[in-house]
């Protein structure tokens, strides 16, 4: 028994060492990589925050939306069909209307659709318009008269260069609108 103690004994130095082996291994581990660990949890932890932010303010645009959106299914306009004596005050509108838009009217020319009347009494009236305009000019133009409040719709729309300026193009657009007796 004595023998196996002494066997089991170790001398001073060797444990000595292995203290300091040991104390060497936990200082380059707290010093490299729990520190290195460290760091990269706080980098995380800063995105998780971030990622939460985001994401609450994407929940708060989207109730924004889907409400907004509710609002402008209710919002549809009702079109008005115009009487004979609104017929130029109808011309005026697509004057204003093309003003704002950059469009030049050359010419306007109503004419009456077929003699039969729509149901409801209501007669089509078509308006032809030659413009001068550019593409972009010509899109919101038709937009804004397709948004007006009186009934209006693109019946017939001819592009043709001009070979004065490139920009601008010679534009035949029929308009058909509904006139009621």
């Amino acid at each position: 028994m004595i023998n196996l103690l002494g066997k089991l004994e170790l001398d001073k130095k060797k444990v000595g060492l292995i203290i300091l082996i040991c104390v060497i291994i936990i200082y380059v581990d707290f010093a490299f990589l729990i520190k290195l660990q460290l760091r990269n949890t706080t980098a995380v932890g800063a995105k998780i925050i971030k990622l939460k932010n985001d994401i609450e303010v994407l929940n708060k645009d989207l109730v924004t939306m889907q409400q907004s959106s509710k609002k402008q299914e209710v919002a549809i306009k009702l079109k008005k069909i115009i009487s004979e004596e609104q017929i130029p005050s109808l011309f005026q509108s697509i004057s204003n209307i093309a003003n704002r838009n950059n469009v030049k009217i050359m010419e306007i020319k109503p004419s009456k659709g077929a003699k039969s009347s729509v149901s409801g009494g209501f007669t089509p009236m078509l308006v032809t318009l030659d413009l001068s305009c550019g593409y972009h000019g010509l899109g919101k133009f038709i937009n804004d008269l397709e948004n007006a409040e009186v009934f209006i719709e693109v019946e017939n729309l001819k592009i043709l260069p001009q070979s004065q300026d490139y920009f601008k193009h010679g534009v035949n657009l029929v308009l058909k609108t509904y006139v009621g007796k």
